[in-house]
């Protein structure tokens, strides 16, 4: 039996054969069900190409914990507007430059350390984007991969 080896962010292989039900991933069984995900294309071809932009970008398991505590969700939706939720900093645009995590900080009414983890757990799973000026480094939406995830979710969940 002929198999193809597709390549997954991490160095996963999914080893794709025309049996469905012997599809594997290398840390265990690729549910039968899991294929209409990932759009069987055929017989032993596995096409992810309209979700390539999503596993690429960012680790669904990453987003779903980052998403999954109720300050960094309150983060999220303050970045959001950020006019609307922080003082501005003179010469600063919020919304093109991002908020300095001194200001998320007094939002939340948290240690700097926390809200540094929280926004590192954001930033890593493809949620926020950091501009650095000078000494201060900024937080913004990535309004793009969010909208890439809520299409992903839409489309498959």
């Amino acid at each position: 039996m002929e198999c193809q080896y597709i390549s997954f962010k991490r160095s996963q292989n999914v080893v794709v054969s025309t049996d469905l039900h012997s599809l594997k991933v290398a840390n265990g069984e690729f549910r039968k069900e899991w294929a209409e995900t990932f759009n069987i294309a055929g017989s032993n071809i596995l096409d992810i190409s309209r979700n390539v932009d999503i596993i690429n970008g960012m680790d669904l398991i990453e987003v779903f914990k980052a998403l999954s505590n109720e300050s960094r969700l309150q983060i999220l939706q303050w970045l959001k507007e950020p006019e609307t939720h922080f003082v501005p900093q003179e010469g600063v645009d919020m919304r093109e430059i991002g908020v300095c995590v001194s200001q998320v900080t007094d939002k939340l009414n948290m240690t700097q350390s926390t809200v540094s983890q929280y926004l590192s757990i954001l930033q890593r799973a493809g949620l926020i984007q950091t501009n650095r000026i000078g000494k201060y480094t900024y937080y913004k939406r990535n309004e793009e991969k969010i909208k890439e995830l809520a299409n992903f979710l839409n489309q498959n969940l």
